[in-house]
C-alpha cells in the first residue's frame, strides 16, 4: 500500500490527514495505491463516505416549497431558445435576446453583483454624446411618468417641452 522509497516515480502529490489531533503529511508519486483508495492505510480502514456537500447544504436551509398554481411558467428566449434555468446553470446567455426575455431575473442579479445596472465605466468618444442624450431622455421620461401620476401637471408640461426638443 505505501508508495515505497525506492519508487522510481517523482513523488508530486501530499497527503495528509489528521489523526487523533495532529496533522500528518506524506509525500507519495501519482501512481501511489493510496491515492486509488482515498488515503486508507492498512492499519486505518477509511469507510468511503456519502458525504455531500450540496445534501448538506440544502439539509441547512431547505427552499420552501411554492403551491404548485404559483409556480411561474419557465421563461425561454425566443431567439435563442434557452430557458433561465439553462443560464442559471451554465452562467452563459446564448443571444442578444436573452436580456430582454430574462429582464426580470437579470436586473436584480446584475444589481447585486455590480451595484447598478446601468453602465458607469468609459465610452468611447463616437457615442458618448448619443448615449449621454438617450439616458437623459429616459429620465426625463420617467420624470414626466412620476408627474403625470402625483398630477404636478405644470412640472409635467415642463418635461414633455424638454422632451419635445431634445427628440427634435
Amino acid at each position: 500500500m505505501d508508495c515505497p522509497a525506492d519508487c522510481p516515480q517523482k513523488k508530486t502529490v501530499q497527503l495528509t490527514k489528521i489523526v487523533a489531533g495532529k496533522l500528518q503529511t506524506e509525500l507519495v508519486c501519482g501512481e501511489c495505491p493510496k491515492l486509488q483508495l482515498g488515503a486508507a492505510t492498512p492499519a486505518e480502514p477509511q469507510a468511503k463516505s456519502s458525504f455531500s456537500l450540496k445534501a448538506f447544504l440544502a439539509g441547512i436551509a431547505p427552499a420552501k416549497e411554492r403551491p404548485k398554481q404559483e409556480q411561474p411558467t419557465p421563461v425561454t428566449c425566443e431567439a435563442c431558445g434557452i430557458s433561465f434555468d439553462e443560464f442559471r446553470t451554465s452562467g452563459r446567455l446564448g443571444c442578444y435576446g436573452d436580456y430582454e426575455a430574462f429582464r426580470a431575473q437579470l436586473l436584480p442579479l446584475l444589481r447585486k453583483i455590480h451595484g447598478s445596472v446601468r453602465h458607469v465605466g468609459r465610452v468611447p468618444a463616437r457615442i458618448g454624446e448619443r448615449l449621454e442624450r438617450e439616458r437623459l431622455i429616459e429620465s426625463l421620461e420617467e420624470q414626466l411618468q412620476t408627474a403625470v401620476q402625483s398630477e404636478a401637471y405644470e412640472r409635467a408640461a415642463e418635461l414633455r417641452d424638454q422632451l419635445n426638443s431634445l427628440k427634435s
